[in-house]
């Protein structure tokens, strides 16, 4: 099975947020670390990481980033 972000041989073996399969080295799956990492900061702390990394990076990357952690918030609230 191949992860639709990442063309690689890894054994798929995570399922991403969002269901993906992918294996703990693609790139979707450093995403979603960095999101459920983000969300447990307290939000003056998170906005101020998120300011950081799109200055850096760039606003397409954080909008991955944002709509990732906002799947993670939602699963948590349907628990």
């Amino acid at each position: 099975m191949k992860c639709e972000k990442r063309d690689c041989s890894r054994t798929k073996n995570i399922t991403s947020i969002t269901g993906l399969d992918v294996c703990s080295y693609c790139e979707v799956w450093r995403v979603e670390c960095e999101g459920r990492y983000l969300l447990s900061l307290p939000l003056y702390e998170r906005r101020s990481a998120l300011d950081a990394r799109s200055s850096k990076r760039g606003e397409k990357s954080i909008k991955e980033l944002k709509f990732v952690m906002l799947e993670i918030h939602n699963a948590k609230k349907h628990r």
